[in-house]
């Protein structure tokens, strides 16, 4: 059991975090992509935290910036990410129209 529970100390959000969420809405080649259209700084971060599983304190020995550096880069990158995959569904969509529908406006 967790030791925050042992002490009659519950999270408040049980939703899965954002990495996970964002797994099951995209295909992993769409945030294959999303990924390599971030900067590199925001990049390694992502792939540090996301993929690696590495703790802020171990990303920011790695990268060699303050935790708080990492955690800022982290929310940016994820900010950014929701940005892309979203015009990426949006690319998705226009294209799956049928021409008989563009032309018709259905």
């Amino acid at each position: 059991m967790d030791a925050m529970a042992e002490n009659g100390f519950e999270p408040v959000d049980n939703s899965p975090p954002p990495e996970a969420a964002l797994l099951d809405c995209e295909s992993t080649g769409d945030i294959s992509r999303a990924i390599d259209q971030l900067p590199a700084d925001m990049r390694t971060v992502v792939i540090l935290y996301a993929l690696e599983k590495q703790r802020y304190e171990d990303i920011a020995q790695i990268t060699g910036v303050s935790v708080g550096t990492v955690k800022s880069r982290l929310n940016r990158a994820r900010l950014k990410l929701s940005a892309i995959l979203a015009n990426q569904r949006e690319q998705n969509e226009k294209s799956s129209v049928l021409p008989s529908e563009r032309r018709t406006g259905k």
